[in-house]
Order: C-alpha cells, then structure tokens, then sequence
C-alpha cells in the first residue's frame, strides 16, 4: 500500500501545482491484477485497484484543470516475482 497507493498520492500531490500550470498529463503504471483474481497476491492485487481508483477519481477533478491522468497496464512483464507466484 505505501509504495502503490501512497507514494503515488503524495507524488501527484506534489506535482499537481505545476501540471496545472502547463495543462499536464499524470501517468500511473497500473496492472492486470487490479482487476483479477490470483493466488498469493491479494495485497498486491488490491494496491493495484486502489491505485485505479484513485486515478479514476483524480481524472474525474482535474479536468477542469487540464490536467490529463492515465493508469496504463503494460501486460505481463517477465521479473523474478513471475517465476515464485505462477498464475494463469
């Protein structure tokens, strides 16, 4: 939750003063398990769809203000966490 949820918050929190300034663009690294269902990643899994629907609720507010937010989910990325926790 601290590295998904909160470090983005107060990330764009930070920035938000700034994108608003120059009409700019949030982008968050989102992930398919935010909307599935796996075994041995429920924490991660709910991370992920908190991020979401933070980013959901972000994009909704700061229209107004220019400012752009996105959460783009690359597909399945081949790292070491792959190979302990298999899901299909």
């Amino acid at each position: 939750m601290q590295i998904n949820v909160l470090s983005t918050i107060y990330i764009i929190q930070a920035a938000l003063p700034h994108l608003r300034k120059q009409a700019g663009r949030v982008v968050v690294t989102s992930s398919g398990a935010s909307t599935g269902a796996y075994g041995a990643w429920g924490l991660y899994s709910m991370s992920k769809a908190a991020q979401n629907s933070f980013v959901r609720t972000l994009a909704v507010e700061e229209k107004a203000n220019g400012v752009s937010v996105f959460a783009v989910r690359p597909g399945v990325v081949d790292v070491s966490l792959n190979s302990i926790c298999r899901y299909v």
